[in-house]
């Protein structure tokens, strides 16, 4: 069963494999969702963004390639920002826009253990 159905402006594709556990102070759960954005990466952004109700500012995105050939593995770093904090993220697998994706649960993962630290008074950290 897909976990995450991204809808892009001319095609509707359908995600799977983005289940997990989360730092998101959520139960693991399968979450099904749908966006439209300006290409896949976009449209998967959109749906995490409004799946974990957090909507931080995209900063920067980088892909590169690690591996070699037809079945090369990308890496994706992203750069977000929220209320004043930045952190980065990275994922890698062999498509791109799950690599994305990975990348910016990872950054999401970072933001939310920064802003629980920084409210008890602590800013060390991933």
């Amino acid at each position: 069963m897909p976990v995450l159905d991204v809808a892009g402006p001319h095609e509707r594709r359908e995600r799977e494999g983005l289940t997990g556990e989360n730092g998101l102070g959520r139960e693991e759960q399968a979450t099904l969702g749908h966006a439209v954005g300006d290409g896949m990466v976009d449209a998967c952004y959109k749906v995490i963004a409004r799946i974990t109700g957090i909507s931080p500012k995209l900063e920067r995105y980088a892909v590169k390639n690690i591996t070699g050939g037809t079945d090369a593995l990308g890496e994706v770093s992203c750069l977000i920002s929220d209320n004043g904090m930045t952190v980065t993220g990275q994922g890698a697998h062999t498509d791109t826009v799950h690599a994305s994706a990975l990348a910016f649960v990872n950054a999401l993962n970072k933001l939310q253990y920064r802003k629980a630290h920084y409210r008890e008074g602590e800013v060390e950290g991933p």
